[in-house]
């Protein structure tokens, strides 16, 4: 979320806000998602959406 607040903090700008998973207090959260780095947790089936689409609209030409 702070992510989403800094993008939009100019007002010409929508930044969308999505949310997915499950709620987890900190006692509850697993060690490996409230460590610094993230490799474990993205190597954890339970945090990963597979079938989860997205798309990537290309916005401007990219540099090579």
């Amino acid at each position: 979320m702070t992510l989403a607040a800094r993008l939009s903090e100019d007002p010409a700008d929508r930044v969308p806000l999505l949310k997915a998973g499950q709620d987890l207090r900190t006692a509850t959260t697993p060690d490996h998602i409230r460590i610094r780095s993230p490799m474990r947790a993205i190597r954890d089936d339970e945090f990963r959406w597979p079938k989860l689409p997205a798309r990537r609209r290309r916005l401007r030409a990219e540099a090579h």
